[in-house]
This record gives structure tokens, sequence and C-alpha cells, in this order.
């Protein structure tokens, strides 16, 4: 009687070991015996597939891919912003933006000085050198001639000259959109005012030709 109780026994024991090394095996070929994320638990359960199936394989390659890709366009993301903000640095930068402002108000004070001097100046421009001639020897003449051809163009500009910088002085440039079209036409001008300084630097390098021949 006892030895088959032993018997039992032992027979119930090697059931229960079966069954605990079926669910050991499970569990390891699963992952659930090992601390595996979600994401770890079905990569592994995959694997046999795709060494199977060579279109998991490929699946996996172009998830990667697009992976890879994602982190790409955020880099180009990221360098496109910094671009921008480099680009747009004189227009958001409260530094530059006061720096150009001071320059265009004194600018601006610098022609109200010109426009109070208009008067003075066209008459200076407009007197005669010597009464209402003037005598002077033949081997000035050439000189003479090119002079007066430089004066002549600077006169004929002067006028406009000096419309041009009352129109800027009367211009709102606070309205929407004005300062860069103010810009472009001041920029235009002072162009012209340096080629007319130029041609009375020639006059003024005659004008001494003349006065120590």
């Amino acid at each position: 009687m006892g030895k088959m109780q032993v018997e039992d026994d032992r027979c119930y024991y090697d059931d229960v070991y079966r069954c605990l090394s079926e669910v050991h095996c499970m569990s390891k070929k699963y992952g659930l015996g090992e601390k595996l994320s979600h994401e770890e638990l079905k990569e592994r359960q995959r694997a046999p597939l795709t060494r199977k199936y060579q279109s998991f394989a490929l699946i996996d390659v172009l998830q990667q891919t697009r992976s890879t890709q994602k982190l790409i366009n955020d880099v180009q993301l990221k360098k496109q912003e910094r671009m921008l903000q480099h680009e747009a640095e004189d227009i958001i930068s409260c530094t530059k933006i006061e720096k150009n402002l001071n320059e265009i108000s004194s600018f601006n004070e610098y022609l109200k000085t010109i426009l109070q001097k208009k008067q003075s100046l066209l008459t200076n421009l407009q007197r005669p050198l010597v009464e209402n001639a003037i005598k002077l020897e033949v081997k000035y003449h050439s000189i003479f001639v090119k002079m007066l051809s430089h004066s002549a163009n600077v006169l004929q500009n002067l006028m406009k000259n000096i419309e041009n910088i009352n129109w800027i002085k009367l211009t709102k440039l606070a309205a929407p959109n004005k300062l860069p079209e103010i810009v472009d036409y001041i920029e235009t001008n002072l162009a012209q005012v340096n080629t007319n300084y130029h041609l009375m630097c020639q006059i003024k390098t005659r004008l001494n030709l003349l006065q120590n021949p």
C-alpha cells in the first residue's frame, strides 16, 4: 500500500515538472520571463517571420528608412529656421533697428539744414564771377569752356535735387511699406548728388588753374 502511494506521488511530481517545463519554454520563447518592452517583445515575436518571409524584412527596412527620413527632415527644418532668423536679423533686432533710426534722424537733420540754406545757395550760384564779363587770356579758354560745361550740368540738376530733398522731408516715414520705397529713392538721388559733387570738384580744380597759372 505504501509502495503504491510513492508511485502515485512520483507520477504526480513528474506531471507537475513537465507542465512547469512547458510553461518555462513558452515564456522563454515569447519573452514573458524577461522584463521586455512592448516593442522588444513585438520584435522578438516577428523575428522568425522576418527570417521566413522577405516581405517582413522589407517592411522593417521601410520603417527604418522612414525613421531616418524623419530625423533628416527635423534637422533640415531647424537649419531653415536658423537661416531665416539670421536673414531677418535686420528687421527683428532692436539694436539694428535703433541704429537705422538714428542714421535716418541724422540724415533728416542734414536735409533740413540744406533746405534752410537753399536761397543763399541759389543766389551764390547765379551771381556772375566778375560783374557782367570775364576777362580771360586765350590760353585758358579751353579750361574755362570745360569748367562751364560741368557747371551747366550741376545747375541743371540742382533744382531737381532740392525738390527731392523737400519731398523726402514732407514724406511720412511711419506710413506702411513706405520706408523701403524711401530708402531706394534716397539711394538713387544720393548717387546723382555724388556725381554732381565730382563735377563740382572738377570745377574747383579748373578754377585753381585759372587763379594760379
